[in-house]
């Protein structure tokens, strides 16, 4: 104190002391204990745009037409007033607003209202008197477009009115032709020959009397004009299938004289063909058969396998006659044989080598095989063939 007293200042309380915008706006968020990003989340405003109003720093907005907005919204989130908070933002950090330019011509009305007099501008009026404004004419107010589009609107519906008019006047419109043709009735009647009346007395009863034929024509009923179908056959329910028809019962004598006449033509033709001789037209068999123990296959063109064994010695496989395209796989090839009906073809290969793709159709082996004449085949009393279901 005796500082103070010698040098003659003043103590100062904790109100003499200014603070800024932006710390009383942090103090009061620190005091509701928000951050920047609790803002941001409450008021939907990036967390850079309150730091900017709390810096008072409007170069951070994009859009100055925001900054006011943004100011407000944020003094009225901290329970503060909102104009004195956006005059004080203004003051601090030059911001004048997006009207900023049009601030000196709002000014210089203000100062007209509260009866100051701008420095050199005229006071007294230089007309004195009533100024009535001139009258405007009635045409002055008529558009020629406008007028123009009336008319094409009322030429339009009066050409669509006249035509109209004239469709509905040809649709009601009925003429009457006059024709010279004589009606088809009348000129039918006048085409009937008249036959000759007699003269004298007797003609004169006569004449009152019509002819009968020619009423007869004039007066006949349509229906005998038209011609009559008498059907040929009678109705089908008269139809009995016991006594006609391929449904009829045959009597056993009827029966009897047709089989003695069928088989009598049937003598009659075997007598003039001769006898009658049964043609074999089956293909030839065809059967493996092994000298020695040799390993075969027999499959189809497309990869099914018929039989596969290995056969022992003078053991034979009959081929089956539904097999198609039959081919054989033979290993010691040397010993294999090939039986068209009884006569053996061979051997399918040489040695202990492996014959491939043999074709086992019997005009096949007959063609590209030679008879062999040192093989004595034995025919079986029985026949013990091996086949593809007791292998």
């Amino acid at each position: 104190m005796r500082e103070y007293e010698q040098t003659g200042e003043t103590l100062k309380g904790f109100d003499d002391f200014e603070f800024s915008l932006g710390d009383e706006l942090r103090g009061e968020r620190a005091t509701r204990g928000k951050s920047l990003l609790d803002v941001q989340r409450d008021l939907h405003i990036k967390a850079a745009y309150v730091a900017a109003i709390e810096n008072c720093d409007p170069s951070v907005f994009p859009n100055q037409g925001f900054v006011a907005g943004y100011v407000r919204s944020y003094a009225r989130y901290l329970k503060l007033d909102q104009e004195v908070i956006f005059k004080r933002f203004c003051a601090e950090s030059g911001f004048r607003g997006v009207n900023a330019d049009l601030m000196p011509s709002s000014a210089r009305k203000r100062d007209l209202k509260a009866g100051g007099v701008l420095k050199g501008a005229e006071t007294a009026p230089r007309f004195v008197g009533n100024i009535t404004p001139p009258r405007e004419s009635v045409l002055s107010l008529v558009s020629p477009s406008g007028v123009l589009s009336v008319a094409v609107l009322v030429a339009l519906i009066v050409g669509i009115g006249l035509g109209g008019w004239s469709v509905l006047r040809d649709i009601q419109r009925v003429e009457f032709v006059p024709v010279d043709q004589t009606p088809g009735v009348v000129a039918e009647i006048a085409s009937i020959d008249q036959p000759a009346l007699p003269t004298g007395t007797a003609a004169e009863g006569l004449v009152s009397q019509p002819d009968a034929n020619l009423l007869a024509q004039l007066y006949r009923p349509q229906e005998l004009t038209v011609p009559q179908m008498e059907p040929r056959d009678g109705p089908i329910a008269a139809i009995n299938p016991d006594e006609s028809g391929a449904l009829r019962p045959v009597a056993k004598e009827e029966t009897t004289d047709i089989a003695l006449t069928v088989m009598a033509a049937l003598d009659a033709v075997l007598e003039e063909q001769g006898p009658v001789v049964t043609v074999d037209n089956s293909p030839p068999s065809v059967e493996l058969i092994a000298t020695r123990a040799a390993w075969v296959r027999v499959y189809e063109a497309d990869g099914t396998v018929l039989f596969e064994k290995i056969l022992e010695q003078n053991e034979r496989y009959a081929i089956p006659e539904e097999a198609q395209a039959p081919m054989l796989r033979a290993g010691n090839s040397g010993s294999v044989y090939l039986l068209v009906d009884g006569q053996a073809y061979g051997p399918v290969g040489t040695g202990t080598s492996v014959a491939k793709k043999v074709s086992l159709a019997s005009l096949d082996v007959m063609e590209n095989m030679t008879v062999a004449t040192g093989l004595d085949v034995q025919p079986l009393a029985e026949p013990s063939v091996t086949t593809a279901d007791n292998q």
